[in-house]
């Protein structure tokens, strides 16, 4: 089956499969970040610590890859909605390489970040914690630039979404 390109909003299941990610990212940021003391502990004494916080990140970074996969799965499936026509070109390309990074980074970072753990490495560690800044500073650009389709260009893109 093509993808899809006619189509002005995305799916129910595509934007359900959006804002749980963006709901697991915030609680991961927020409330289960505090990976640093268990991880200098497994790479002091080799014996990884399993507390509720880290297997809390661990389940959510494992549920973010997941739920990436099968986000991308229906991108390339079904497709997306075009960008409205009066979007600028420099806009437009913005919004694709932002995009790209972004699913680059929700497969990298859980991927990179279970190596880290599982193959107690420094570098991979951090590799994730600068990773960790890459995404959300995309996720910054990915937000403001919906703000500046509704707010300033007035598309009305933000339904597309919701």
């Amino acid at each position: 089956m093509a993808p899809s390109q006619g189509t002005e909003l995305y799916s129910p299941l595509q934007k359900w499969l959006h804002w749980a990610v963006v709901g697991l990212l915030l609680l991961q940021y927020l409330f289960f970040d505090g990976m640093g003391r268990p991880f200098h502990r497994l790479m002091e004494t080799g014996t990884p610590s399993y507390t509720p916080t880290v297997v809390i990140h661990i389940t959510i970074g494992v549920a973010v890859l997941v739920l990436a996969a099968w986000r991308l799965a229906l991108r390339v499936n079904h497709g997306a909605p075009p960008p409205p026509e009066s979007e600028p070109e420099f806009a437009k390309v913005a919004a694709k390489w932002t995009h790209v990074g972004l699913y680059v980074m929700l497969f990298a970072l859980p991927l990179v970040g279970g190596a880290a753990w599982f193959k107690p490495s420094a570098t991979l560690a951090d590799l994730h914690a600068v990773g960790t800044n890459v995404l959300l500073g995309l996720a910054g650009l990915h937000v403001a630039g919906a703000l500046v389709h509704q707010f300033w260009w007035r598309t009305g893109l933000l339904g597309r979404m919701i």
